[in-house]
């Protein structure tokens, strides 16, 4: 359609014209047909090809998640939110994310914290990041759907408080935290989408 975005459930591509011989054996790799009428012989629409365009898109996604939680990682689809300190006097203990998100067949999305103790010398930027733990909507839907994303029990204490240990020490709580979004898809043409991140610190 005019003046719309028309996303494809299959990966496609506009080849150039020596790939198009190659193989294609000369057919076009892409195509646009207009249709034209008119209710009388004297009078046609006009179509004015120098105004005629096509932005293509093509997705950067895969499905490798490999080290996302030690660092960078493999995945090339993925958002990271700035370092968060919280203010003077303050400690949080545990962390609640929300994320609205669209998730089709073949897709997925992980979400991971990063958290740094106010007594921690190590720097923020070298600290591992924990994937956190959800509980998918038991509905499907071609719409967003708010996913609840927690520490996973694993990092908690006794008192469900995070608890890190670095250099043999151990650290309760923490000061200063981040959260990493990693989108994954098997396919470039179906991806998944988020909107409406909150994060929030808590105190058990």
């Amino acid at each position: 359609m005019p003046d719309k975005t028309t996303e494809l459930t299959i990966d496609a591509a506009i080849r150039s014209y020596s790939n198009e011989q190659n193989d294609l054996d000369g057919d076009k790799s892409f195509k646009i047909q207009l249709g034209m009428r008119s209710q009388t012989s004297t009078v046609s629409p006009v179509i004015d090809l120098r105004k005629c365009s096509m932005i293509a898109i093509a997705n950067d996604v895969n499905n490798d998640a490999t080290d996302e939680d030690i660092g960078i990682g493999e995945a090339r689809s993925k958002y990271v939110s700035r370092q968060v300190v919280l203010d003077d006097g303050q400690e949080a203990e545990d962390l609640r994310v929300y994320l609205s998100q669209y998730v089709p067949n073949g897709t997925d999305v992980k979400v991971y914290g990063r958290f740094l103790h106010q007594s921690d010398p190590a720097p923020f930027e070298e600290k591992d990041w924990i994937e956190l733990t959800t509980t998918p909507p038991t509905v499907t839907s071609s719409s967003f759907i708010e996913y609840t994303y927690d520490i996973p029990s694993t990092e908690l204490n006794g008192d469900g408080v995070l608890e890190y240990t670095t250099d043999g020490v151990t650290y309760t709580g923490y000061k200063t935290f981040a959260v990493k979004v990693v989108l994954l898809s098997n396919q470039t043409s179906v991806v998944p989408k988020c909107r409406e991140l909150r994060a929030i610190a808590l105190q058990v």
